[in-house]
């Protein structure tokens, strides 16, 4: 999925194994009879801090809210694993979407390669310590 809607309209190479710096990553899949449907990462930067990353939804499934729901799934997991602040680097066309969801942009807009990407950042809050806590 990333290679299909990330890496080839980037025109970047095509992974073909998991690349080594994401070994320690946390791959979060939507999946409808087995197929995959939907994909995004979390990657730990510090201890306050987490990456979204590599956000791919199939384009017969976008705008069904497949996306809102990953994105809303991975925020809370991050605000349960204790991180205060989750930042993403999104492509123009998804800017809108980031930002109806409450992220804020961070610097000025650039292109790498081909793709104009920003970085967006958003406070998450523990509302309580028994998030925390095992029930």
């Amino acid at each position: 999925m990333r290679n299909k809607y990330l890496k080839l309209s980037a025109e970047k190479p095509c992974i073909r194994r998991l690349p080594k710096d994401e070994k320690n990553d946390l791959h979060i899949v939507a999946e409808i009879d087995s197929v995959v449907i939907g994909t995004l990462m979390l990657s730990k930067k510090n201890s306050s801090t987490v990456q979204v990353k590599q956000v791919a939804i199939d384009e017969s499934y976008q705008g069904n809210g497949l996306g809102k729901e990953l994105l809303f799934f991975a925020e809370e997991l991050a605000r349960k694993l204790g991180f205060s602040t989750i930042y993403l680097t999104g492509r123009s066309q998804a800017w809108g979407f980031y930002e109806k969801f409450g992220y804020d942009s961070v610097g000025q807009s650039y292109y790498d390669g081909k793709v104009l990407l920003k970085k967006y950042e958003k406070a998450v809050v523990i509302e309580s310590l028994k998030e925390l806590l095992p029930a």
